[in-house]
């Protein structure tokens, strides 16, 4: 019960906030900004992930060469 009156009570507010000018005004005018954004095509939002993704899988690796690099320097060094 204590999730449910948490979510009318949430609900209520934001019921209240939305019906104030000043916020309501506000939200008009977001939204009529979003719609001059200009968004990127669906493939230029794959090609940026990709290139994400694969610049995290080198850079992990050099990082895991570097790594076993300096523990077999350290590890003769110790020795």
């Amino acid at each position: 019960m204590v999730p449910a009156g948490v979510f009318v009570v949430l609900s209520v507010l934001v019921l209240w906030l939305v019906s104030k000018p000043s916020v309501a005004d506000f939200m008009i005018a977001a939204e009529g900004e979003m719609k001059k954004v200009s968004w990127s095509s669906r493939r230029d939002i794959a090609v940026s992930t990709l290139v994400v993704i694969v610049v995290v899988v080198l850079l992990a690796a050099l990082l895991g060469v570097a790594d076993i690099g300096f523990e077999m320097v350290f590890h003769r060094i110790l020795r």
